[in-house]
């Protein structure tokens, strides 16, 4: 992506200005609230929540691709999430 428009705002150096996107990411077992957040320096990082049960949040690395840190977080829940849902299931001995 594109160098964002708001990397030209001037902010005390100490102080972060990020640009926050949200996605519903729905599975057959949850529905997960993902931000996507913009730090002015073109870098991205992503955190996922479910919306019912217990609260974990799944994140991911800080990258320059945008896409990639939606990406990260989706395959974190496909991963670690389905992961989960199985550990709760009764064992079929």
């Amino acid at each position: 992506m594109a160098k964002e428009w708001f990397s030209s705002v001037k902010v005390p150096s100490e102080n972060f200005l990020r640009k926050k996107e949200t996605f519903e990411y729905t599975t057959a077992e949850n529905i997960y609230d993902i931000d996507v957040f913009t730090n002015q320096d073109g870098t991205h990082y992503a955190i996922g929540v479910p919306r019912e049960g217990r609260v974990i949040v799944y994140g991911s690395a800080v990258v320059d691709d945008y896409p990639l840190a939606l990406q990260m977080v989706i395959d974190k829940i496909r991963r670690e999430g389905m992961e989960k849902s199985h550990k709760n299931e009764p064992d079929e001995r």
